[in-house]
């Protein structure tokens, strides 16, 4: 995959594999690798967390019947892509998890379908606009991003009246600068009313505590360089502002017995303790979430 300029998903593959990023991602990487607490290792602990949570979210929906997804932004370079994980855990019982990736990044989205493979109906790539909830659901699964009435659209490949898994992480915090919140709040908004009763929403956010001033001067340092970087924003929110992105719809509880919160993503239906203190002390800047359109999904504990 051929790119230049610094994208997010090229910034957190550089904070891990680096299999799919530019020099300037690298550049950007290691500019916080320089203010991130743990140094590199908390970097790439960092984008391990994210992925993390990305399956732990997406095993949730599979446990909740959920088998269609779409997730905003591509990220195949990891050794088991999101849609190879979710067939796992769906087991041979079940039909095949239908995986949509969209994406605003014509060499990320080619790369996906060169990944994927003409082989895989299950699983397909579109050319989005990020910022438009309605114009991806039609925007074409190959070609362009424009709408043709010839093409099969995103809407197309999804069951109708389906609940719908919808995964927007790592994405977030760079749509936008200080007026954040409220983009953030009409864009879900907009997301939400294409989605049936029974979708499930997963997010998450850069978030710190304003009674932490330490992590405070971090972040402020994380957004100097993602605002000064080709990405042109990487906004943190407080946790209070992350889970009203949330209003309207419950919260699924974090782990059996806990209350239904954002949390930081490692909390979020952890697999066990923390592998390493390089995850413990960069995860307090990630948090996560997932809500489920119309009634409560609970868990048992």
């Amino acid at each position: 995959m051929v790119r230049t300029a610094a994208t997010y998903r090229g910034v957190y593959d550089a904070l891990g594999e680096r299999k799919d990023c530019s020099t300037e991602d690298r550049h950007v990487a290691d500019q916080l690798a320089d203010v991130l607490p743990g140094g590199a290792a908390g970097a790439k602990a960092l984008s391990g967390l994210l992925r993390g949570f990305v399956k732990r979210a997406g095993r949730m929906m599979i446990d909740a019947e959920v088998d269609q997804f779409l997730e905003c932004g591509v990220d195949l370079s990891l050794r088991e892509p999101l849609h190879d994980f979710l067939q796992r855990c769906s087991g041979p019982s079940r039909d095949t998890p239908r995986v949509i990736y969209l994406d605003d990044d014509p060499a990320a989205t080619a790369h996906a379908r060169t990944s994927i493979g003409a082989g895989n109906s299950s699983t397909r790539a579109a050319l989005v606009d990020h910022r438009d909830p309605l114009s991806a659901m039609t925007a074409p699964v190959d070609g362009n991003r424009e709408p043709d009435s010839g093409k099969e659209t995103v809407r197309d490949c999804l069951k109708s009246e389906w609940p719908i898994g919808l995964i927007h992480c790592g994405l977030l915090p760079h749509l936008g600068d200080r007026s954040a919140p409220a983009m953030m709040a009409d864009l879900l908004r907009r997301w939400d009313v294409l989605l049936p009763q029974g979708s499930f929403i997963a997010l998450s956010h850069f978030c710190v505590p304003p009674s932490n001033p330490p992590l405070a001067a971090v972040a402020a340092k994380v957004e100097e360089i993602f605002t000064e970087s080709a990405l042109g924003a990487g906004v943190f929110l407080t946790p209070e502002q992350f889970a009203d992105l949330f209003r309207g719809h419950a919260l699924v509880q974090p782990a059996p017995g806990h209350l239904r919160e954002v949390v930081p993503v490692d909390r979020f239906w952890p697999d066990g303790p923390a592998l390493d203190r390089h995850s413990a002390a960069v995860a307090p800047v990630l948090w996560g979430g997932v809500a489920r359109k119309g009634a409560p999904f609970g868990l048992l504990g």
